[in-house]
């Protein structure tokens, strides 16, 4: 065996060395970017509904206290919020304005209107305006301190 076959063989193991740690690194983001888009989305919280335009654009009208959310099935966050809203559910909370979830992947005109830029977002509308917006609301007591804080 020559010096130079010799000086290529540990090249070569430090590039397949490389190869695998950086194909694996890739791996792991994917896995869990694949999983979090193919997940089917949390079923809707009891009181909570879908948002369609004449529902919300109602609710404007008669100047009800709305709490929006801004929601997507991919969305680490979302899912946070949606645990957390299911916590104060089945501890007794009752929500002191209606509820709507938006889909952020399917209402581009909502999100358009609205400015709204991420999910994980939770937005309070009372007397027909925007009076708060937040995003990462992630726990029971987040969640209340942020309607609290707000007049509800």
């Amino acid at each position: 065996m020559t010096k130079k076959q010799q000086n290529t063989k540990p090249r070569k193991r430090v590039y397949r060395r490389i190869l695998f740690t950086f194909g694996f690194v890739l791996m792991v983001p994917a896995i869990a970017v694949t999983y979090m888009i193919n997940r089917s989305s949390s079923p809707i919280i009891q009181g909570w509904q879908e948002y369609t335009p004449a529902y919300f654009e109602r609710l404007m009208k008669d100047g009800d206290p709305i709490l929006v959310e801004v929601y997507a099935s991919w969305c680490p966050i979302c899912l946070l919020q949606h645990r957390a809203l299911e916590a104060m559910q089945s501890d007794g909370y009752k929500l002191p304005a209606n509820a709507i979830r938006v889909n952020f992947d399917k209402n581009k005109d909502f999100l358009e209107q609205f400015e709204f830029k991420y999910t994980g977002t939770m937005v309070l509308f009372n007397k027909g305006k925007e009076v708060a917006r937040q995003t990462g609301l992630t726990s029971a007591d987040k969640i209340k301190a942020f309607l609290s804080e707000n007049g509800l």
